[in-house]
């Protein structure tokens, strides 16, 4: 977990632009930590956050993930309400003494199910764990700042630490019958990250007093909440409250604009054939109807050919699709892979598959070594990787250090700064 000739980390900040505002855009805070003392430690924490996270009953993979319980639940009457809720600023809020009871109290249920050498203590991980928080030092204008409230979007730790504290106060609060009283009204309850859904079934000024209990149980967290007896969005998703059950439609922000990949962009023929099929297959697992579908597949096509895609391509994936069903094209299991073959990642150019194939044709000659044909039986499966863009090469978040010519984060030997 050493990191040699590690980097200053480097606050920038990422404009909400989706949100309303009056005179300053607010802004996402991030802490640029790639190459940092704790990177590694970061990570390594990390791992073993995961589980506990995925084991909350609140947890939300992802949209699918989503999707399949909505299929669950019963058919919601008219006058239930849709509803979506936001933790303000809650990487920069979280406690640090709080997030490590949390992730305490999660990590001591592992010890439950595994043996305990197969894996490090709670006691070393908590200690890692204080260690990554309480040196979290960052550069700013050419100064120097140590965060001593919170963790900062940037750090591998950070989405899992913060996730466990909502998590445990969701355990002893939120879903807590014996201290949460509007709970017989919550008919399911789903959070990914910072963002929360549920359908509640009673009264609205119900509503707003679980609100108000949600606000002043946890004086760390803050949630804002918008509801409605139609629809909300959630994710990528929009739920829809319907006569005769839900329904789910494609969500786009009103500030979204066509990013798709250009067509004529330098990257394999083979990915840019198999994004028109990927995005096809996303509306037709998200929307319910037919007649949705068809339109958010017009839409979708014409996006793919102003982007330059050929008309072929987008033909053949939106006709894949047409006879499809939600439920034909929402999985019930992830896939899992069982081949061990090594992989080799190489940046792509148009020389790349030549160096694939030459890789496969001379593969025999590790068979002539002892030691070798029987690790490395098969030639690796070659990987393309994106190469450095113009964007990775003119946009900097350090660009205000520079040390003879050089930026800071560039620099190969250690570097001190007077502060």
């Amino acid at each position: 977990m050493l990191v040699h000739s590690p980097v200053t980390p480097v606050f920038y900040t990422l404009p909400k632009i989706h949100k309303d505002y009056v005179n300053i855009p607010t802004g996402r805070s991030i802490v640029a930590a790639i190459g940092s003392l704790t990177e590694k430690i970061s990570a390594f924490i990390d791992y073993f956050l995961q589980p506990c996270v995925s084991a909350l009953p609140s947890y939300t993979k992802d949209s699918n993930d989503f999707l399949k319980t909505l299929q669950n639940v019963p058919p919601s009457h008219n006058h239930h309400w849709l509803v979506t809720m936001d933790i303000e600023s809650l990487y920069t809020n979280v406690p640090v003494k709080g997030g490590l009871r949390a992730a305490e109290v999660f990590l001591q249920t592992r010890e439950h199910t595994s043996p305990p050498s197969d894996m490090p203590s709670t006691a070393c991980i908590l200690e890692l764990m204080e260690i990554v928080l309480t040196t979290n030092y960052f550069m700013f204008d050419s100064d120097y700042f140590l965060q001593v409230s919170g963790v900062s979007m940037g750090s591998k730790m950070s989405p899992s630490f913060a996730s466990l504290h909502v998590g445990l106060f969701e355990q002893e609060t939120v879903l807590n019958p014996a201290k949460n009283p509007y709970l017989q009204f919550i008919s399911i309850y789903k959070r990914y990250f910072d963002d929360i859904f549920f359908i509640w079934t009673s009264a609205e000024d119900k509503l707003h007093e679980f609100h108000q209990f949600m606000n002043t149980h946890n004086s760390h967290l803050n949630f804002t909440m918008s509801h409605d007896q139609r629809k909300r969005s959630f994710l990528d998703i929009l739920v829809i409250n319907n006569r005769d059950g839900l329904s789910t439609s494609l969500y786009r922000k009103p500030t979204d604009r066509n990013s798709i990949l250009h067509g004529q962009s330098c990257h394999p023929t083979s990915l840019k054939k198999s994004l028109p099929v990927a995005q096809f297959h996303r509306i037709r697992r998200i929307c319910s109807s037919d007649q949705d579908f068809q339109e958010k597949a017009t839409d979708l096509k014409n996006r793919f050919l102003t982007r330059g895609y050929k008309e072929e391509w987008v033909t053949q994936a939106s006709e894949r699709f047409a006879e499809s069903t939600q439920t034909h094209c929402v999985p019930n299991t992830r896939r899992k892979t069982t081949e061990k073959r090594l992989t080799c990642a190489i940046p792509y150019s148009p020389l790349s598959h030549d160096i694939s194939s030459l890789v496969r044709k001379h593969w025999h000659v590790i068979s002539t070594d002892p030691s070798l044909k029987t690790q490395l039986s098969e030639p690796p499966r070659v990987v393309f990787k994106r190469p450095p863009n113009l964007r990775n090469m003119l946009v900097r978040a350090d660009c205000i250090g520079v040390i003879s010519g050089i930026t800071i984060r560039e620099a190969q030997s250690p570097v001190i700064l007077i502060c």
